[in-house]
């Protein structure tokens, strides 16, 4: 239970439709009873469905984790990919890595150059 309860945490993506589906299942197996009631076959199924939960959220970090390290390891921009290909982009996903990178860049090179701009909220709001 520890282990994938632990994977769930180490999530980037807390909208991702994937993430979402594997905690509530991880839930269900918390409502269904207490742990000292339940029987040994309820127990087993249990086991069986929380390394199943756990195979499927390590997975799921493991691609977040390639993802994210295609954006120099900003999450942000790898849940913004990912929004963007869920609701049906019709890019190539190196077209989008591509402009996103390029965003990325101006918006770093920006900040880098004028530290004052941080302070800026309204900067933010505008561009």
């Amino acid at each position: 239970m520890q282990k994938t309860r632990e994977a769930l945490e180490r999530n980037i993506d807390p909208k991702d439709p994937q993430f979402i589906s594997l905690k509530e299942a991880l839930e269900n197996v918390f409502r269904k009873k207490n742990l000292g009631d339940m029987a040994q076959d309820e127990i087993q199924n249990n086991i069986a469905l929380l390394l199943d939960i756990y195979a499927q959220a390590a997975e799921l970090n493991r691609k977040n984790a390639l993802l994210k390290a295609k954006y120099e390891s900003d999450e942000k921009y790898a849940r913004v990919h990912k929004r963007l290909m869920e609701n049906g982009l019709q890019a190539k996903e190196s077209q989008l890595h591509e402009a996103l990178m390029e965003t990325k860049e101006k918006a770093d090179d920006s900040i880098l150059h004028n530290a004052q701009i941080i302070d800026n909220e309204e900067y933010f709001k505008t561009n």
